[in-house]
């Protein structure tokens, strides 16, 4: 099976076209930011249509390097798309009003702290929109081998690898014969971090309020079946089929307040002069935890 080809700017694959879409639906003055951009297709794309998108890649040696130079060559030099240096955004505090990421939290080790860094950049109240496969998916979608990734490794996820492979499944890129698993595992263990839903909900939901939009995108992606969400346990047989063969798609909305619009209770208290004496008593002033108004590959 040979890998697809390189996304361009002019051609953006389902997943990009989406995020595209929602990126548009905040209109041109917000801004934007592609985590884990790869060659910046849908950065570029974006600002050719007047929006102020902003890209952010690890670009890590030996796998992505050229992805650097095909962004450069579409117009995205090193202040439109930066690189993330030992897990740190290089973009002020509360600068986007989205974030969107594609096939990006599997490959993020330490997914608390990049979640945390979303966070910190975007806006009180801004969003971010990820679309990323799951440990519950069907099939591994880097080597493209059917539930590869379930398996530890060892000598049974080789013996299922071999089969797999014997019966056509696999990606070409990364070789023939034994030469295959020699690129591929070592990719797979090092480079791939798969967790459950649930694993992925308690790591964002101290900065963030969820919401999984499976059906929503699946609605984007294959419109002539949208009609299909109206039936009787249509919504959940199509969440269903979108977590076992793509993954999760989430709507997370940042839990960051505006602190200079949204005043605690004791700022507001100490601004007005008492009228009367004051008594002195040991319950403390409480904290607000309203959130302030909000906004989002």
């Amino acid at each position: 099976m040979s890998l697809p080809a390189s996304e361009t700017p002019q051609s953006l694959r389902p997943n990009n076209c989406y995020l595209y879409a929602r990126i548009a639906r905040l209109g041109p003055r917000s801004k934007s930011l592609d985590f884990g951009c790869g060659n910046g297709a849908l950065v570029a794309a974006a600002r050719a249509a007047g929006f102020e998108v902003y890209g952010a890649e690890t670009f890590y040696d030996g796998h992505r390097s050229e992805d650097a130079d095909l962004a450069r060559s579409w117009g995205c030099n090193d202040e439109i798309l930066r690189e993330i240096r030992d897990g740190l955004l290089d973009f002020p505090d509360s600068f986007f009003d989205i974030v969107v990421h594609n096939q990006v939290f599997e490959h993020v080790e330490n997914l608390s702290r990049a979640a945390k860094e979303i966070c910190r950049v975007l806006k009180p109240n801004g969003i971010m929109i990820g679309i990323f496969p799951t440990r519950g998916v069907l099939r591994e979608p880097h080597l493209s081998l059917p539930c590869v990734h379930w398996f530890r490794p060892g000598p049974a996820r080789d013996r299922w690898a071999r089969a797999m492979r014997s019966l056509g499944f696999g990606f070409d890129f990364w070789g023939e014969g034994d030469a295959w698993f020699a690129r591929a595992f070592p990719f797979l263990d090092q480079r791939v971090f798969f967790r459950t839903r649930k694993e992925i909900a308690s790591i964002l939901s101290p900065d963030f309020s969820l919401r999984w939009i499976e059906t929503e995108w699946l609605g984007f992606r294959v419109p002539r079946c949208k009609w299909m969400l109206s039936l009787p346990f249509g919504i959940a047989a199509a969440r269903t089929c979108a977590r076992v063969v793509a993954g999760a798609v989430v709507e997370a909305r940042s839990r960051k307040m505006n602190v200079l619009q949204t005043p605690s209770p004791c700022a507001a208290m100490a601004s007005f002069p008492p009228e009367g004496p004051t008594r002195h008593h040991d319950e403390p002033c409480a904290r607000s935890a309203s959130p302030g108004p909000k906004k989002t590959r």
